[in-house]
């Protein structure tokens, strides 16, 4: 073996697919030569986080508030999530059975290594999140992937569902609503029908609220609206998409207080804690009402970015595209061209400088479509628009 080559270990292999701070590193490597690329490929909201979350951030710091935090999260912030989510969602949460983390990825993380055995069966969205899979992955976990139905907005397939939770032993559910990349949300009738197994057959269900915050014509329904999930419920949320905080790395969850403990234990035993100050800024963001005014008005400027862009897309030859209830993504279907979504995405971003991602990247149900993150000013949208009509002109023979 020769004197550089590194031997992995094992449990590195088979995940990490591309992803959009992937994509981005190649736009800017364009933008360096001098070309102007429409960044649509990230998933993060492109306003600035409010003033008072910095200010108070700020003040922590110049309080000395730059020490070791409790494992779990400062109890002040457990309590002040505790009596949030409480008025949210109409359920009763106790401060112990809230943990907080540098973003929600951790608490995917450390739910797996808490609760997964390897050969245990997880099942995660066909279009998903990268992280659930690589999580499952680590953990050597059994995973399958049930189906999302396009037709009705990428909602679950709950017969499925069914049908699989008496056939197998489910260890582990993995939901997110509103879902990346799709937009969709889960209805009423999905929700109860997963509470109505989980309880039946004793399984857990990891559920990723990441953009409770963020939808449109109808309003978030969490899996905390239904008690009888609760016992074997992790729901995990945060500050990154809803209030412009994605780089203050600060998350929470909400599970029971069993769990809560060894979430903690495993944060001991990695990261430590949530940087303290960091937390002070949460504190500030979840308490202050003025923090929850820009949550509205950047709502209200995703609802005039999505009102002009999906009629837009709309009016494109071979591109199909679905009205997103939450988040800030347009997964538009291109299969009509002749050519696969990865390779749709690279003649984007070299053709057209359009920096957008590909379907796959969230599984290989997402063949066929491309991830465009309306995170971006009207002005660009409008650019991408005229790029992409220009640039589908040249490959749509299906459609024109």
């Amino acid at each position: 073996m020769a004197t550089d080559e590194i031997r992995f270990a094992e449990r590195l292999f088979g995940f990490g697919r591309v992803t959009g701070f992937e994509v981005k590193q190649k736009a800017l490597a364009l933008e360096a030569q001098g070309i102007e690329v429409v960044h649509l490929e990230v998933g993060e909201p492109d306003f600035p986080t409010p003033p008072n979350i910095i200010n108070a951030a700020k003040s922590a710091l110049d309080a000395g508030q730059t020490h070791y935090a409790p494992s779990a999260g400062l109890p002040v912030l457990r309590e002040a999530v505790a009596e949030h989510i409480a008025g949210k969602y109409r359920t009763t949460v106790r401060p112990s059975e809230v943990v907080i983390a540098p973003g929600a990825k951790p608490l995917i993380f450390f739910s797996f290594q808490a609760l997964v055995n390897p050969g245990e069966l997880v099942l995660i969205p066909e279009i998903n999140f990268p992280a659930y899979e690589a999580a499952a992955m680590i953990v050597g976990a059994r995973i399958e992937t049930y189906p999302l139905l396009a037709e009705k907005g990428f909602r679950p397939d709950t017969d499925w569902l069914t049908d699989k939770a008496a056939e197998d032993q489910i260890r582990m559910l993995v939901i997110n609503s509103p879902h990346n990349p799709t937009g969709g949300m889960f209805a009423q009738e999905d929700y109860k029908r997963i509470a109505e197994l989980a309880e039946m057959h004793g399984f857990w269900v990891l559920s990723d609220e990441v953009y409770s915050s963020i939808t449109y014509d109808e309003p978030h329904v969490s899996t905390l609206h239904f008690p009888e999930l609760k016992p074997r419920l992790i729901m995990v949320d945060g500050w990154s998409k809803t209030f412009a905080m994605t780089g203050w790395r600060v998350g929470f969850g909400i599970v029971p207080e069993q769990l809560a403990k060894k979430l903690a234990t495993l944060t001991t035993n990695s990261n430590s804690c949530t940087c303290t100050f960091n937390q002070y800024g949460a504190l500030e963001a979840i308490k202050n009402p003025e923090s929850w005014r820009a949550v509205e008005q950047m709502r209200q400027e995703f609802i005039r970015r999505s009102e002009y862009l999906i009629p837009a897309l709309r009016e494109i030859d071979c591109v199909k595209v679905g009205e997103p209830k939450g988040t800030f993504y347009a997964f538009a279907d291109m299969s009509s061209l002749p050519m696969t979504s990865k390779e749709i995405n690279d003649r984007l971003l070299e053709e057209a400088h359009i920096a957008a991602l590909h379907g796959t990247a969230f599984g290989e149900a997402g063949e066929g479509y491309v991830r465009f993150s309306f995170a971006n000013s009207l002005v660009n949208l409008r650019s991408f628009i005229d790029r992409l009509t220009a640039w589908v002109e040249k490959y749509c023979t299906e459609c024109g």
